[in-house]
């Protein structure tokens, strides 16, 4: 595969919302992104890469707020195929796609909820994996599951990717995902949920920030949530906080050590 291919790529990130306008006002005050009107949604940029967009939620729609991540594959229809073999189920994406491609929605057999978009259409597709990662852009991320194992198989045949395991002391099981044929590459991540938790498993991406501990300070006078604090990575790989919207989609910050 070319390297400059977006397939197996995340390439699209879509808010799922009730209410857009106040979830907007939020990250733009936050991250500082810009956003503008697209048929019956909005598209989202950080400068000048378009990362996504916001649509709301369906009124009768019992999912809670969440980022639709969506990944580039050569081949749309038999990695949907994969898919459903494998144990996926599909969910209806809304026709207001606010300027994206057109997406196939999956829900992995653990829970997590991510989109598939064939490679050929997808344009604006952000930083690329191993280069720089400006502020605001979206710069990792990581499915937390309650079975690693399974979820490596599942998307190493589904997206491509190959993963390796990642051991750091104090660190809950952890593989990296990578592009084809970029194994010095990773872009993602399957961490091992708690035990007993009884949640289903969710993909989490992580926004870019210069000063993540500052950033965080300021989520609770935007309305929105803290679930972990800025924390320092093990192993010199910068730090985190994870954080949700004030409607509860979750996201994560990460800066560079």
């Amino acid at each position: 595969m070319p390297t400059d291919s977006p397939a197996g790529r995340f390439v699209r990130h879509d808010l799922m919302t009730p209410e857009p306008s106040t979830a907007l006002t939020f990250y733009t005050a936050l991250v500082g992104w810009t956003t503008r009107p697209a048929g019956e949604g909005w598209t989202i940029a950080a400068g000048e890469a378009t990362l996504g967009g916001c649509q709301r939620l369906d009124f009768g729609d019992d999912r809670a707020p969440y980022w639709a991540c969506s990944v580039a594959v050569d081949d749309l229809p038999a990695a949907v195929a994969v898919a459903t073999e494998l144990g996926a189920s599909t969910l209806p994406v809304p026709s207001a796609d606010a300027g994206g491609p057109a997406a196939i929605e999956l829900v992995d057999p653990r829970g997590a909820v991510f989109r598939l978009v064939a490679a050929s259409e997808a344009t604006d597709c952000g930083p690329a994996p191993g280069g720089p990662t400006p502020d605001g852009t979206f710069c990792w991320h990581q499915l937390n599951t309650p079975d690693v194992d399974s979820a490596r198989r599942f998307y190493e045949r589904v997206c491509g990717w190959q993963a390796s395991e990642l051991e750091l002391d104090g660190m809950p099981q952890t593989v990296l995902f990578h592009l084809p044929g970029r194994p010095e590459t990773p872009h993602a991540s399957a961490m091992a949920m708690p035990a007993g938790l009884g949640r289903p498993a969710q993909w989490l991406p992580y926004v870019a920030a210069a000063d993540v501990a500052a950033t965080v300070a300021r989520v609770g006078e935007l309305g929105g949530h803290v679930w972990v604090p800025a924390t320092t990575l093990p192993g010199g790989m910068g730090t985190f906080a994870v954080l949700g919207d004030p409607q509860g989609a979750m996201f994560a910050l990460h800066g560079r050590p």
